[in-house]
């Protein structure tokens, strides 16, 4: 398989402007997909920015890896020059060779493979996939977390951290196709609705823009942003997978049954309940897709152990006040008694 089929779509969403951004070259055999920093200045321009120097760069003989890194470069430098605050992306990129790929990601854009099943083959740099991959929370609880879309790596954003490509590599088999997406689809939609339409009918085309389309209607609040990649001429019907092919380790994988498996940084296969694995969309958008640490808990401080009544925004206590009004009252009191009788006295009375 040497000819590839390529297509992507993208849709505003609730935001008042796009700050995805997507590329499709079939002559370099290249698919990204870039997601600005919500929340921060000119994350329009950061995706651009990193989609045009990932394509220029691979087409001057630049690895994938290589490319975002310079990428990274350029819009440091780009917030620098213009004051703007920290604007960044998170992105996820696919090269072909022939039937093999790569994939690269720097934040929470993500690949998955659909084979008859949804194997999800990047693993988010986020604060949620942190906890989740190391045994702190649950597959259920990481869904509905209102933090799970602070991220941890992007393009740009802080020159405080160190940008960590990530990549891995595999073969795209017949009948196979190769999904990149902006947070703004899965976020939305379950792994079983993802497959759903993928395992339906359409071509490549159709099935891109109803994955954006579901996720919109959905009530999706972000920017959404597919692309879908398959080879020329293969079906869509799923063939059992070719000897020697390559998939690279799963961090996930999805059924149309609705059972999921989670796989942790160590390889712990987890399988998740189905039925509380739905996303909860009630729950406002924090858009923080930003790149900070998990802050430590702030320690309150002790309270001052004196008499009377604590005061929590002064960190001290004060007298009720009756208590105030009556030592008040006595002190006026025994002032006038003082000066009642030193008048008296002066007086000779």
């Amino acid at each position: 398989m040497t000819d590839l089929i390529m297509h992507g779509c993208t849709d505003v969403g609730q935001r008042s402007q796009n700050e995805d951004c997507f590329l499709v070259d079939a002559d370099l055999a290249l698919a990204v997909v870039a997601d600005g920093m919500g929340g921060h200045a000119s994350g329009d321009v950061a995706s651009r920015m990193v989609v045009d120097i990932v394509r220029a760069e691979v087409a001057a003989g630049q690895s994938l890896e290589m490319a975002l890194e310079q990428s990274h470069v350029a819009v440091l430098g780009a917030a620098r020059g213009n004051d703007s605050a920290r604007m960044g992306a998170a992105v996820v990129t696919a090269r072909f060779t022939g039937a093999e790929y790569q994939v690269c990601w720097v934040g929470d854009c993500r690949a998955y493979l659909w084979s008859g099943e949804l194997v999800q083959l990047t693993r988010d740099h986020s604060y949620v996939e942190t906890l989740l991959s190391t045994g702190k929370i649950s597959w259920e609880e990481a869904q509905n977390r209102p933090d799970r879309n602070l991220i941890t790596q992007a393009i740009g954003g802080s020159e405080d951290i160190q940008v960590d490509v990530c990549c891995v590599r595999g073969t795209l088999s017949p009948g196979e196709e190769l999904l990149l997406c902006s947070d703004g689809l899965n976020d939305v939609l379950r792994g079983r609705e993802i497959a759903e339409i993928l395992a339906g009918s359409g071509d490549l085309q159709d099935r891109c823009q109803q994955l954006v389309d579901t996720a919109k209607a959905a009530g999706g609040r972000d920017n959404i942003t597919a692309l879908l990649v398959t080879g020329a001429g293969t079906p869509l019907e799923i063939p059992a997978a070719e000897p020697g092919s390559l998939h690279p380790p799963p961090v996930s994988i999805s059924r149309l049954d609705g059972s999921v498996d989670y796989f942790t940084a160590s390889g712990d296969k987890l399988t998740a309940n189905a039925a509380s694995s739905a996303l909860d969309l009630t729950t406002p958008d924090p858009d923080v897709t930003a790149v900070r640490a998990a802050a430590a808990p702030v320690q309150p401080r002790a309270p001052v152990r004196q008499a009377g009544r604590f005061s929590a925004a002064r960190g001290y206590r004060t007298l009720p006040s009756f208590g105030r009004s009556l030592v008040v009252g006595l002190g006026l009191g025994g002032l006038l008694v003082v000066s009642v009788l030193l008048g008296r006295w002066l007086l000779g009375v």
